[in-house]
């Protein structure tokens, strides 16, 4: 059996960098369609685009259960060039260690990348009303 390494590379620019542009994330908070086997939730936090028309998507990985969680950028679902975690694992709620960042690349604008969010019902003006 492979034995899996998490190697965390930390890139850090102090300074513009000509082509990239932060851009506005139209993505729903928090998103349940893209790890859905895991008690985490993930919240976007920023996005960059390229002038080739890639992107890159921080989300803000929390753990919600009372046990440790491994993270693994092969579960995740949608359309995505690479994902990788800062951190291989979360620990357990409210644990210092329980939030990590997830960064994930697309060929596209960020929102075509994630599965479709199951539509919210709206309340309908009404609807307690019992039916004779």
């Amino acid at each position: 059996m492979r034995r899996r390494t998490c190697t965390a590379n930390r890139v850090r620019w102090k300074r513009y960098l000509a082509g990239i542009s932060p851009v506005s994330l139209k993505l729903p908070s928090p998103l349940t369609t893209l790890r859905t086997s895991e008690p985490v939730t993930l919240y976007p936090m920023a996005g960059w685009r390229s002038l080739q028309g890639s992107s890159v998507i921080a989300l803000q990985v929390l753990n919600r259960s009372a046990d440790k969680v491994i993270l693994d950028p092969l579960v995740l679902k949608g359309q995505f060039v690479t994902a990788t975690f800062q951190h291989c694992w979360l620990g357990r709620a409210s644990a210092p260690e329980d939030t990590t960042v997830l960064y994930l690349v697309t060929a596209e604008r960020p929102e075509g990348a994630f599965i479709t969010e199951p539509a919210m019902q709206k309340a309908v003006k009404g609807s307690n009303r019992v039916k004779k």
